[in-house]
């Protein structure tokens, strides 16, 4: 598995949740009417920052690169004091934005590419 494959995948979720209300909390994935999805289900029009990564991976079909995406997200949120990256997207005070950042922040930092 290359660095870039993670890489590319976190940037692919970026991506997708980078859209106007693409974004979503408490739950992976959720429909145009905000009904709970999972994350590849064809209705599945916003995600979680995990989410992201999962349908990202389908794109890719790697389990690998979505674990791997997965540990480094983890490690991020770790080191920002919550116990998972699924946390970090759903704290109150979190933003669309700070998301996709983090997304971006881990497809470019060691994070990605020393899991």
């Amino acid at each position: 598995m290359s660095d870039q494959t993670i890489t590319s995948l976190l940037n692919a979720a970026a991506d997708l949740v980078a859209k106007p209300g693409a974004w979503t909390q408490g739950y992976v994935a959720r429909d145009k009417t905000g009904r709970i999805v999972e994350a590849d289900a064809r209705a599945a029009r916003c995600w979680c920052g995990i989410g992201a990564v999962m349908r990202a991976a389908k794109a890719i079909k790697s389990d690998r690169a979505e674990n791997l995406a997965c540990k480094a997200l983890h490690q991020f949120a770790h080191g920002r004091g919550f116990p998972s990256f699924g946390k970090f997207n759903d704290a109150p005070e979190r933003t669309q934005d700070e998301v996709v950042a983090a997304l971006r922040k881990v497809a470019q930092s060691s994070e990605a590419t020393h899991v």
